[in-house]
């Protein structure tokens, strides 16, 4: 599977699917996110700063955990976090 490929999959189930199963009070195990967390290899312990960062840089927020963990997984500070974010923005 090419990753943009992921990415709009993972875009279509929290945008489209997950809401559209609200209604039936069915709620996924697994989050995109969390799904994102698994295939990067990143801790979600991340979760509050990643938010921030894609929002503050309007960038997608599954590309960059992904990038960051491409870097760093164990421990990325803020300031990997804002640069990775700065570089996806272009």
């Amino acid at each position: 599977m090419k990753t943009g490929d992921l990415y709009g999959m993972l875009h279509f189930i929290e945008d489209e699917l997950v809401p559209a199963m609200k209604q039936h009070n069915y709620v996924p195990s697994v989050s995109p996110l969390d799904l994102t967390f698994g295939y990067a290899g990143c801790h979600s312990s991340l979760t509050k700063t990643l938010n921030e960062v894609a929002r503050e840089k309007n960038v997608d927020l599954f590309k960059l955990v992904v990038a960051v963990s491409a870097q760093d997984r164990k421990a990325p500070g803020r300031d990997l976090i804002l640069n990775t974010a700065t570089q996806l923005a272009g």
